[in-house]
C-alpha cells in the first residue's frame, strides 16, 4: 500500500504529469513500454515492464531519439546512462 502512495506522490510533484502530451517511445521489446510526457517544457520518461521475466530497455534506443544521455528514476533515485542497457525488473 505505501508504494502505491509514494507513486501518487511522485505524480503530484512531476510537473510533467500534469500535461496531456505523451509520446510513447518503441523500446525494441514487446514487453517494454516507453512513454514521454511534456508540460511547459519539462520532461518525464516512462519505463514499465509488462513481464514475469527481467527485461532490458536499450539505452541506446533513447539516446537516438533525442531523449539524453542521462536519466534519474524517481522512484530509486538512481542515475542511469542512455550508453548502457537498462535492465527492469518483473513487472516493474
Amino acid at each position: 500500500f505505501e508504494s502505491i502512495r509514494r507513486l501518487i506522490r511522485l505524480r503530484n510533484e512531476s510537473p510533467a504529469m500534469a500535461g496531456l502530451e505523451m509520446e510513447l517511445i518503441d523500446m525494441e521489446n514487446a514487453h517494454v513500454l516507453g512513454y514521454l510526457r511534456s508540460y511547459q517544457g519539462l520532461r518525464l520518461f516512462a519505463l514499465a515492464n509488462f513481464s514475469e521475466s527481467p527485461q532490458r530497455a536499450l539505452g541506446n534506443a533513447l539516446r537516438t531519439r533525442g531523449l539524453g544521455r542521462r536519466f534519474r528514476d524517481l522512484y530509486s533515485e538512481k542515475t542511469y546512462s542512455a550508453s548502457a542497457d537498462i535492465e527492469l525488473a518483473p513487472y516493474e
